[in-house]
């Protein structure tokens, strides 16, 4: 297993490049679309730690920004749950409607994901049992923040039934006879259905997106 883990690290820093933190900009335009938008208790808590390291060591974000009857029924939250309701990960809405049930998605809150909790039968999204807004009410750049009418909480769990696992996924690790290339389009999505079969749905999704942008970029150059 930990050689897996190890594995799976290695593919993903070959891919991926360090960014740079996210313009403090970028952070004042969201403090004010917030505030204009009704969330005036999550656009004040956005900008009282604009200057912190919960967001200036992050490169992207996906934040999801209580309502103010939250904030007034629950009062100001801890760093903890505050850090809870942050993901390292860009999340925009069709990453999110594309997550199956029970899929995680993690926080800066370490050792806390969020879980997602939509059936395919629902009209909306829903983390954690609590319906997120049906559009960002921020997104631009590597920011997107979502709205929520109350708290997630921390200790929240879901039970998920065991299933066999389905033929033909074409899951598998690679061998030591085997040689991973990234020339070409086919390269991300093997690497794709490695992580969706090991479980890390959220970021194999994440990937594609990655690979969808690149795809677009060649296009318009071309």
């Amino acid at each position: 297993m930990a050689s897996r883990v190890l594995l799976l690290s290695l593919i993903l820093f070959s891919l991926f490049s360090p960014s740079s933190p996210l313009p403090s900009e970028t952070i004042f335009d969201a403090v004010k679309i917030l505030a204009d938008s009704g969330y005036v208790s999550m656009s004040l808590t956005l900008e009282a730690i604009s200057k912190s390291t919960l967001l200036t060591n992050s490169t992207s974000l996906t934040i999801f920004a209580p309502s103010d009857s939250a904030f007034i029924h629950s009062g100001q939250p801890s760093l903890s749950l505050l850090q809870y309701h942050f993901s390292p990960l860009l999340s925009p809405l069709q990453t999110l409607r594309s997550l199956p049930n029970a899929a995680k998605i993690p926080t800066l809150f370490a050792g806390h994901s969020l879980t997602v909790t939509t059936f395919p039968s629902d009209d909306g999204i829903s983390l954690n049992n609590i319906k997120i807004t049906r559009s960002p009410i921020f997104n631009q750049g590597f920011l997107v923040i979502f709205g929520i009418d109350e708290f997630f909480h921390l200790d929240f769990e879901v039970s998920v039934p065991v299933k066999s696992p389905e033929p033909n996924l074409g899951c598998g690790f690679p061998t030591a006879n085997d040689t991973i290339s990234f020339s070409g389009t086919s390269s991300f999505g093997k690497v794709s259905g490695l992580l969706r079969c090991s479980g890390y749905s959220v970021m194999a999704e994440f990937l594609n997106g990655f690979c969808f942008f690149w795809l677009s970029d060649i296009l318009m150059a071309s």
